[in-house]
């Protein structure tokens, strides 16, 4: 069956991102405009967050030996654009649980490694229509 989590509302509450996962693939997220009921399918990834004008989602990509999680990807979606960016991809540090400031500057998340909380700037980069990362400045 098809089993849902982590809704997100948007912070103008007009849309919903939800993760789905459906016999044993990999979770998707789902952004769903409440008002016209029009769902898009964003891909793999999940622990999504909203940048506070709600037109960029962040969420996360993990790799895992089917035990223990071994690498993590931090991704920004510009909603708009429909335009992918990879901000950050560790095996060192496995940035899980991330949440977005409300000035959309930072980061707070926890190192699985050593559920240290840590607090990092978001970097600052451009997202093109074929979906590369810009050069991370």
């Amino acid at each position: 069956g098809i089993e849902y989590f982590n809704p997100r509302f948007s912070p103008d509450a007009s849309k919903i991102v939800v993760g789905m996962e459906s016999s044993g693939r990999e979770g998707r997220l789902i952004v769903t405009d409440l008002k016209s009921g029009k769902s898009s399918d964003i891909g793999i990834g999940c622990q999504p967050g909203w940048s506070p004008d709600g037109n960029t989602l962040y969420f996360m990509d993990f790799e895992n030996d089917s035990y223990n999680i071994t690498a993590s990807k931090l991704y920004a979606r510009d909603l708009k654009r429909e335009a992918t960016a990879r901000l950050f991809e560790s095996r060192e540090i496995l940035m899980t649980s991330p949440s977005i400031a409300p000035d959309g500057r930072s980061i707070a998340f926890v190192d699985e490694k050593n559920w240290d909380v840590s607090v990092a700037e978001l970097p600052a980069t451009e997202i093109n229509a074929a979906g590369a990362s810009g050069e991370v400045k």
